[in-house]
C-alpha cells in the first residue's frame, strides 16, 4: 500500500505480516514526531518505507527510475486541513498515481474536511479517468456523546468484483458530481468546493 501523508502512521496499523507499506510524507518533522511520541509505525508487523519529499515528485522519480510501485491500494490522505494540496487531486495526479496501482487496485481519497465538500471534485476525476467512485461514510456516536470525528472517503477503482463487495455495497454511497469541472495542474476552482456552513 502506498500512503500518502504519514500523520502520525495510524495506518501502519492495518499492515499484516508480509505487507509493505510505503508512506510519503512532505514535512520531516512530522516524520519525527510519528517515530517518537507514537509506536504506529513501530509495532506494524508489515513492512514500513518512509520515502521524504513531495508524493508527487517522488513518485514520478519512482516511475522513472524503476517502473511501476504496483501497489494494491494508495491512500491520499493530504486533505483534512483548510490549506489543502491541489496538486494531489488533479488529472495529471490521478493518472501517475494509475501507474503506480495494479489493475484490481483502489486509491482512497480521504477528504474528511470542514470547510470544503470534496467529494465531487474527485468523482469528476474518477469519471475523467473511467474510473468507478463511491463514496463511504463513518459518522461514530455513543448515546449523545461524540467520541470520534467524522470520516469521509472516496474509492476508486475499476475492480468491479470489489465493487459488489458486500461492505461496499451496504457503506458506498453514489456521488452527484454536479456542475463540478475535471481539476487539472492549469485548473481548479476551490470556490466550487467550499462548504458556505463550516461543519462541526
Amino acid at each position: 500500500m502506498g500512503v500518502i501523508g504519514l500523520g502520525v502512521g495510524t495506518l501502519a496499523a492495518y499492515g499484516r505480516s508480509g505487507d509493505t507499506v510505503r508512506f510519503y510524507e512532505i514535512n520531516p518533522r512530522v516524520t519525527a514526531a510519528a517515530h517518537s511520541y507514537f509506536s504506529y509505525l513501530a509495532d506494524s508487523p508489515a513492512t514500513i518505507e518512509i520515502a521524504q519529499g513531495d508524493a508527487r515528485l517522488l513518485m514520478q522519480q519512482e516511475l522513472d527510475a524503476h517502473g511501476s510501485q504496483r501497489f494494491d491500494a494508495i491512500m491520499v490522505d493530504a486533505f483534512s486541513g483548510d490549506a489543502i494540496p491541489m496538486h494531489l487531486m488533479t488529472r495529471e495526479a490521478l493518472a501517475l498515481y494509475r501507474q503506480h496501482l495494479l489493475p484490481t487496485g483502489v486509491i482512497a481519497f480521504h477528504i474528511s474536511n470542514r470547510y470544503l465538500n470534496l467529494a465531487p471534485v474527485v468523482k469528476r476525476l474518477a469519471d475523467d479517468a473511467g474510473m468507478q467512485a463511491v463514496r463511504v461514510r463513518f459518522e461514530p456516536v455513543t448515546g449523545n456523546l461524540k467520541l470520534e470525528h467524522d470520516s469521509e472517503y472516496v474509492l476508486l477503482t475499476r475492480n468491479e468484483r470489489f465493487l459488489q463487495d458486500p461492505v461496499v455495497r451496504e457503506r458506498g454511497e453514489i456521488i452527484d458530481a454536479g456542475g463540478v469541472t475535471t481539476w487539472t495542474d492549469d485548473h481548479s476552482n476551490l470556490l466550487a468546493a467550499l462548504r458556505w456552513t463550516a461543519r462541526p
